[in-house]
């Protein structure tokens, strides 16, 4: 193995959390859809819901995938996180 795969395996992870995160993905992307659709939740309780999954679903997508950190590559991917943050925030605070 070259160093360069060895640096790129162990700053990602391995090929099973991938798979474990997509299906995580997966499960959060569907379940806003299962909310409305299938009716797995009750009426009074489904925009709060889909609201949950769906920000849920994005800060998932954003840490796992997007790597925000200290280090100094990773400080404008942690910026943009923030920023995202607060946008997310307000749509929240707006939507319940």
């Amino acid at each position: 193995m070259t160093t360069r795969a060895t640096i790129s395996s162990s700053s990602h992870g391995s090929i099973g959390r991938y798979a474990i995160r997509l299906g995580l993905s997966l499960l959060l992307a569907v379940g806003p859809l299962a909310a409305v659709m299938a009716g797995f939740v009750p009426r009074e309780v489904r925009l709060p819901a889909i609201v949950v999954l769906c920000a849920g679903h994005l800060l998932m997508q954003l840490v796992w995938f997007w790597h925000p950190g200290t280090r100094k590559d990773h400080r404008e991917n942690t910026a943009n996180f923030v920023g995202i943050g607060l946008v997310m925030a307000a749509m929240l605070a707006d939507l319940l």
